[in-house]
């Protein structure tokens, strides 16, 4: 009987952790019937009883724990990798443990596309201010090294095969321990097996943006030292299926929490951020982070401010506009 595994990496996640597990087993215990099922929580020395919880949920597929003093994303999907790798775990998945809009078709949807590929990214509908480190840094790059648009590559909610998992094993490394595991689990995908998108809908989480700095940080840093350690890719097999979605609901509370002013003044051609990332690929390295991120962030307040009240097809243009510069003007850099 083939093995399934499920990922929930967690810190401090008490709120959530019992409902995802719950919706987590009812989904696996409706589309994988005839494989052996095991959901492993990967906590990374969480400080509100969120392991202690997750082992009281009541579930049909088998539990495991996996904890660490160590913190980081990374350090939780490592050490599933390693649990994968080391019982021959044919298909797994990560969702992260603060999702509260998952739903059981979502598993359906992975395994499926398994057949074809080796490594699934989700594609979400999303709000204009949402991803924006994938919108304004990682959309733009990935398409200027590697020439495909890819809508969600750090999306966070993967699927993959023991295909993968053994390539993983292979190349996993320490600089990985953050928020970078996940633009480096898609460059290697992206290098060595066949990966596809499947749509999944909305995707509702904790917001992020008290984090941003952080986050941005470790990703960027993630990419730069993946892309120069994983080196030239020959052969990419890359199965875009889904269109990048913006849902046109407006929050005006939003804007007034992050204060969004009007008058950020956005001309794409001639921002800073432009300038920042043709530095960056000029150079090929990153020279000062803190004026990256400033630039990165006044950039995005420009883009909050000026697409507010323009269709989602336009918000859409305007990131994929952003890469085709980026990439046109290679020639030239």
């Amino acid at each position: 009987m083939k093995k399934v595994a499920v990922c929930l990496p967690s810190y401090n996640e008490a709120d959530n952790i019992e409902n995802i597990t719950k919706l987590v087993d009812k989904a696996l215990n409706k589309f994988c019937k005839n494989y052996r099922c095991v959901i492993v929580n990967c906590d990374s020395g969480s400080t509100d009883l969120t392991n202690e919880i997750f082992k009281k949920v009541k579930t049909r597929a088998k539990k495991v724990s996996i904890l660490s003093k160590e913190r980081g994303k990374g350090v939780n999907i490592i050490n599933f990798m390693d649990y994968c790798y080391q019982r021959e775990i044919d298909y797994a998945f990560t969702f992260d443990a603060d999702v509260i809009s998952f739903e059981d078709v979502w598993v359906d949807r992975f395994l499926k596309k398994l057949k074809d590929s080796d490594f699934v990214v989700p594609v979400y509908k999303r709000k204009r201010y949402e991803g924006n480190t994938t919108n304004h840094l990682m959309i733009p790059l990935i398409y200027y090294y590697y020439g495909i648009i890819v809508s969600q590559p750090i999306g966070g909610d993967y699927g993959f095969n023991k295909s993968y998992i053994k390539k993983f094993h292979k190349y996993k490394t320490d600089f990985i321990k953050g928020y970078g595991i996940d633009v480096f689990m898609f460059l290697l995908a992206l290098k060595e097996v066949r990966v596809s998108e499947v749509g999944l809908g909305f995707k509702k989480h904790k917001p992020s943006y008290g984090k941003m700095d952080k986050i941005f940080k470790e990703v960027l840093i993630s990419f730069d030292k993946t892309r120069k350690y994983l080196g030239e890719f020959s052969n990419i097999r890359f199965y875009p299926e889904c269109n990048f979605v913006i849902d046109p609901v407006i929050n005006d509370e939003f804007y007034k929490r992050y204060k969004v002013r009007k008058n950020y003044n956005f001309k794409l051609e001639e921002s800073n951020w432009i300038l920042t990332l043709k530095h960056y690929l000029r150079c090929a390295r990153i020279d000062n982070l803190a004026s990256f991120l400033a630039s990165f962030k006044c950039y995005t307040k420009a883009y909050w401010s000026y697409f507010r009240d323009k269709s989602p097809e336009e918000c859409i243009r305007q990131i994929y506009d952003l890469a085709y510069l980026l990439k046109e003007d290679k020639v030239c850099l």
